[in-house]
């Protein structure tokens, strides 16, 4: 049987052209050989052995799927006496004529309507018409054909399904006497064995759509896509679309890890990792598993390409590729029927387990809100959830064909609400719902997304119906959410689900591991690097989601004092007065780490803030000031700690938009400072010495914590798991380090 993946986006058009076999084509779907016992009905050999005439839907020569049904079909009862395999077998060479006549039904507009095509070669007109997604209806099995004329139907209409038994196999083919089958009308069956579609063709039932074998989705997909008719009505509509999915495909031929290998460098040696990264998602739409076996062939090479720093551009231009079938959207418009939302995309894209549940270990999901240091990019921001389970299965071993990368759709801002003014929500390009985030004042004084909150929260609707779908043991990750919402939400439902949000506790978890590694460079000897941390001051410029959850591990899991810890937001320092009513803090997770008293110096000016605070740690983590860092910050920084060496961490994604470049810092400091960056730099040599930055990247936390969190069963994740994994982290440098 082809697998699913292969069979989610019908037609297969690409193989329907003259002089060429579509067995080439259906041959680059990745075949799946299941034991049983053979299947009985001959069949068409240009085809290859095992494809159903007409349905486009292959199967291969076997039987029975081991431990639950094969596969869940439509059938569209036909006007006409049969439909059924064509036993004789045609040359190659007479496929000319019948490609001839179904590339003129190209130009049809295929809503269901039979098509009449002329052929003299009905054999290869079916193997055609299977490899293009077309339905051919006419043909009887087993008796040679004379007449000039059969009919194709478009496999691309779906319509309500309706479920059937069935009881025997082969010559006869029970059904429940309620289903209504219409002429032309599609319903849903689901069949045990293969020889049940001899059976429907006996009876006149043509097989259009594998339903378990590649689902059609509609409402699991982004509103704009869904609104055009689905995924390839979509990149057919827009003319670029439509052209770059020629181009990649044409690009991507690769059958093995070491063609991918060589096609993707050579498209790197061009010096633009962007195009790289259109080249990994055209591989994973064609074969998922080459994809996984290149990137863990090359990861130093290859994760840059699928994540940082790539994914930040490609989120902002994610929309002006071919959509591809990889995601589950859940839009505001789908609020009280989330359950159904989840449950269409797990027949699609998901496996089940013997109890009938479909098999998911994880979800990541945003509601891109906050892509990286990049702002709001609505629908587009799916390139994060995607990247982090790419990541979860080449970094840490996750079953990547268990996982579903979300988008929560209520809306997107204007240009405005990203840092680089892209027009994202009003191109018309653009995925999801085109229309702005309903946002309030919360009590803490900030502003927050409505929908998430309430008897009727979305979120909490989604994380319910994902718990009924796939099991409370599930992990729901929550990622690049506003710092407004970030913080309630975690807190909210972090004990009632399995769930964490990596920009607060796995961006905390990596940079306290990095702190604790910068303390082993300076103290080489030092055994207990936790308690050192209590010795060390700690200014954290910059007041959103990831420097906030790293106050709170210090704090909170390390014991260092409050008093050791200082943070800034754009009014500068943050502050309140003794009884909390003043101050420049924004919400409570500011007020909870401001420092009692309005500061005597500027404290808006960050290299006076040093001079006065004397850190011995400087982390930024803006987003929207690059560059921040300046000479004077460095000249402070290695002034005010004399003959020690101060940590300088950039954490900003991606590079353009770090705080201080690998580079500046290094030369400015004459390489007195230990620095570190979100996104990773090249080594720098100064006065002939090499320095190697460090990068504090939560690439190397959330993927074991999730791992290990799936694999013990956890049923809550306490911060205590993300401090044992810094320190876990943290010890790994040895002296070669």
């Amino acid at each position: 049987v082809f697998d699913r993946a292969a069979l989610s986006a019908p037609p297969y058009r690409s193989s329907a052209r003259a002089g060429a076999c579509p067995a080439d084509a259906c041959l680059r779907l990745r075949p799946v050989r299941l034991s049983g016992r053979a299947w009985r009905g001959e069949p068409d050999t240009c085809a290859q052995p095992g494809a159903l005439v007409g349905s486009g839907v292959p199967f291969s020569s076997c039987s029975k799927r081991i431990g639950q049904r094969i596969s869940t079909l439509h059938i569209r009862k036909t006007s006409m006496a049969a439909l059924g395999f064509v036993n004789s077998s045609p040359a190659i060479g007479s496929l000319r004529e019948s490609a001839s006549a179904v590339a003129q039904t190209n130009t049809a507009p295929f809503a269901g309507a039979d098509v009449p095509v002329g052929t003299s070669c009905f054999s290869s007109l079916g193997a055609i018409c299977a490899a293009s997604g077309l339905a051919a209806v006419g043909l009887a099995s087993g008796k040679k054909q004379r007449k000039a004329k059969t009919t194709v139907v478009s496999t691309r209409q779906f319509v309500a399904r309706h479920a059937l038994d069935q009881s025997s196999r082969d010559e006869d083919l029970s059904l429940d006497e309620d289903t209504p089958i219409k002429n032309g009308k599609p319903v849903l069956v689901e069949l045990e064995d293969p020889s049940d579609l001899l059976a429907c063709s006996r009876r006149g039932l043509a097989v259009v759509q594998g339903a378990a074998a590649g689902a059609p989705r509609m409402r699991s997909l982004p509103t704009s896509v869904r609104n055009s008719g689905g995924i390839d009505q979509w990149n057919m509509k827009h003319a670029d679309l439509k052209r770059l999915k020629v181009m990649l495909d044409g690009m991507c031929l690769a059958t093995t890890v070491d063609e991918a290998l060589e096609e993707v460098h050579a498209i790197m040696s061009l010096g633009r990792n962007f195009w790289a990264y259109a080249y990994m998602r055209t591989l994973y739409s064609k074969k998922p598993d080459v994809y996984y076996g290149t990137l863990l062939a090359k990861p130093a090479t290859l994760l840059p390409v699928v994540y940082t720093p790539t994914v930040g551009e490609a989120c902002q231009k994610f929309g002006k590729l071919p959509f591809q079938r990889r995601g589950c959207y859940i839009s505001l418009n789908e609020r009280g029927n989330i359950k159904s939302v989840l449950e269409e995309y797990a027949a699609a894209e998901l496996t089940q387990g013997p109890d009938g549940r479909y098999l998911c270990d994880c979800i990541v999901f945003s509601d891109g809100g906050r892509i990286l240091g990049l702002g709001d990019l609505g629908t587009w921001g799916m390139g994060i959830p995607i990247g982090k389970l790419d990541l979860y299965a080449a970094c840490a071993g996750v079953n990547p064909h268990r996982t579903i990368p979300v988008i929560i759709d209520v809306g997107c801002s204007d240009a405005a609400g990203n840092s680089d003014k892209v027009v994202v929500r009003d191109n018309e390009l653009y995925t999801g719902m085109k229309q702005d985030r309903k946002k309030h004042t919360s009590e803490a004084g900030t502003s927050v997304n409505s929908e998430y909150y309430g008897k009727d929260s979305l979120i909490g609707e989604f994380m319910q119906a994902a718990a009924d779908v796939f099991g409370k043991r599930c992990l729901l990750q929550f990622e690049d959410f506003n710092s407004n919402d970030a913080f309630p939400l975690l807190a909210e439902y972090r004990d009632k689900f399995l769930t964490y949000n990596d920009d607060i506790q796995g961006t905390a978890a990596v940079a306290v591991a990095a702190l604790m590694g910068a303390i082993k460079l300076r103290k080489p000897k030092c055994t207990d690097l936790v308690g050192e941390l209590g010795s060390q001051t700690f200014l954290f410029h910059g007041a959103g989601s990831a420097n906030l959850g790293t106050l709170k591990l210090l704090s909170q899991e390390a014991g260092v004092p409050k008093s050791k810890i200082f943070v800034t937001n754009s009014r500068g320092v943050i502050w309140r007065s003794k009884d909390g009513k003043e101050g420049s803090f924004r919400n409570g997770e500011q007020k909870g780490f401001a420092q009692v008293g309005k500061p005597t110096y500027d404290a808006s000016n960050l290299a006076d803030t040093i001079e006065h605070i004397k850190p011995s740690c400087l982390i930024g983590a803006v987003g929207v000031a690059p560059g921040c860092f300046d000479k004077k910050v460095v000249d402070a920084l290695v002034r005010v700690n004399g003959s020690e060496r101060p940590s300088m961490f950039a954490m900003s994604n991606p590079g353009d938009k770090a705080e201080i470049t690998a580079r500046d810092a290094y030369t400015w400091s004459n390489g007195r400072v230990i620095y570190a960056s979100g996104t990773g730099f090249e080594p720098v040599e100064v006065d002939g010495k090499t320095f190697a930055p460090g990068q504090v990247n939560n690439i190397y936390i959330f993927p074991g914590v999730s791992f290990g969190a799936i694999s013990c069963q956890a049923s809550t994740i306490p911060e205590r798991f993300f401090m044992v994994a810094a320190e876990a982290i943290a010890n790994t440098l040895d002296e070669a380090d």
